[in-house]
């Protein structure tokens, strides 16, 4: 049950954040803001990416990979959680740097501060809902 509720929260964060993003995004007036929509979605794609790599694969493989075929398993899985945690911290820190780069270090204030958050907060909602996602498919594996 727990695990259920659990995956569920994260689908609905994700959610959250992507609907965020869309909305700001899309209800602009802001001429740059439209054209930085271009590439804008960018940081977000790459955490949806991490989010789905980070519950592609059972975490006990990162420790114990004897009962398995393959003995190079848990190298492997330590390999694929590395390039997931560097998605991770790409997502998030080119969120951050859109924003900051776009939208307030610049002279330029008639640009739209809420498209530029939302596209700090989609990967902030994304890098939140995978950790939850993770904890209530931890509960799944252990049992």
């Amino acid at each position: 049950m727990r695990a259920s509720i659990l995956s569920t929260v994260a689908g609905v964060l994700m959610g959250i954040g992507w609907w965020v993003y869309i909305g700001e995004t899309a209800d602009t007036d802001d001429s740059w803001t439209k054209d930085a929509a271009a590439y804008s979605w960018l940081p977000a794609t790459i955490g949806t990416i991490a989010f789905i790599m980070l519950n592609a694969f059972k975490f006990n493989v990162l420790t114990d990979s004897d009962g398995l075929d393959d003995a190079s398993a848990s190298c492997k899985a330590r390999v694929w959680m590395l390039v997931t945690l560097l998605l991770f911290a790409g997502s998030f820190s080119g969120g951050i740097i859109f924003f900051v780069n776009n939208y307030t270090k610049g002279t330029d204030k008639s640009r739209d501060q809420g498209a530029g958050l939302s596209v700090m907060l989609n990967c902030v909602f994304i890098l939140i809902s995978g950790i939850i996602m993770r904890v209530g498919t931890a509960t799944m594996e252990s049992s």
